[in-house]
């Protein structure tokens, strides 16, 4: 808005010239000049000067455009006001579907409490397909599992996690091969799979770092795996764990789904959460994102918490697997 403008909004809150120019720290003759290059640009007269100062039809319309242009100036230097402090923005943010469905909606609950004019858009896949996405900036940040080596990003520690196998006592007791009479396993407890003839596996569809890792484990031991499902759903490859058609290797993250597997089928055996034998590689979890100079700062508390909602998680994960 220019000055002449602001100086006919004096004039209108007033509606006397000399006060609307006491206001302005400016001689009456000086806004009324402002006042008469106004009528000529628009072309048309803004007041009615006698018997008493009033605007006309078209000053009226001017006054009521000037106020609409007043509060979207207000609203612009607000909005800006809040990108220059980071309380507005977007978050597109990629992680794999089950931590999504486990992890997110209390993150999100906890962030948005704080930050609730920023928007999370959120991209489900491997770590590896991830991190193309991020690559090309289509991603602002995602959870990586084991991910890659990358010069390009930058690596922030969330975690590390143990590689499981969920299976049930009854599956497994029907492939063991042991010297010793047969025990029952607990949640927790290490399974030793050269003491059982090779079982089948339920695992992800596409290449995935759990499926690397177990694929790896099981060469190390001269197991051939018998992937019978493959699909990239881990609620579905817990239930054929449960119903003992399969068993499947899942990253420790998982256990709350392996127990929210038991709660929901209390009529099947409890699937079984199991530390591998021999398997000491961690599972490494990181978040990602492309090296900036300028990060704003609703992105760096969204990072904060998923740092501090991941050490909770773990360590209850910890503590349950003891």
């Amino acid at each position: 808005m220019d000055t002449s403008q602001k100086m006919f909004l004096l004039a209108v809150e007033e509606m006397n010239f000399t006060k609307a120019a006491h206001r302005a720290y400016v001689t009456q003759q000086c806004l009324s000049e402002h006042i008469r290059n106004l009528e000529k640009t628009l072309g048309t007269q803004l007041f009615f000067r006698t018997p008493r100062l009033q605007l006309t039809p078209s000053g009226k319309a001017l006054y009521e455009t000037l106020q609409q242009m007043s509060q979207l100036e207000a609203n612009l230097h607000a909005r800006i006001n809040e990108l220059e402090q980071g309380q507005v923005g977007e978050i597109r943010f990629g992680l794999n579907t089950t931590r999504a469905r486990l992890f997110l909606p209390e993150l999100m609950k906890a962030y948005h409490q704080r930050f609730p004019k920023v928007t999370l858009s959120v991209t489900l896949g491997d770590t590896e397909a991830l991190m193309e996405d991020l690559l090309k900036q289509k991603l602002d940040l995602i959870l990586g599992v084991d991910a890659p080596p990358s010069t390009l990003l930058e690596r922030i520690p969330a975690g590390e996690e143990a590689l499981l196998v969920a299976a049930t006592n009854s599956f497994l007791k029907r492939y063991y091969k042991g010297g010793r009479g047969w025990q029952d396993f607990h949640t927790g407890d290490a399974i030793d799979l050269r003491s059982f003839e090779p079982f089948p596996l339920a695992g992800n569809l596409n290449v995935s770092t759990v499926l690397k890792l177990a694929g790896s484990y099981l060469w190390q031991l001269d197991i051939v795996p018998k992937q019978i499902v493959s699909i990239s759903d881990y609620d579905t490859q817990l239930n054929l764990s449960g119903q003992q058609l399969a068993a499947t290797f899942c990253a420790s993250f998982m256990l709350p789904a392996i127990q929210n597997q038991n709660q929901l089928h209390p009529q099947h055996e409890p699937l079984l959460a199991l530390k591998l034998s021999g398997f000491s590689h961690p599972i490494s979890i990181e978040i990602l994102r492309p090296r900036q100079l300028f990060v704003p700062r609703y992105l760096e508390e969204f990072i904060s918490l998923i740092q501090a909602h991941l050490v909770v998680w773990h360590e209850k994960i910890a503590q349950a697997l003891a």
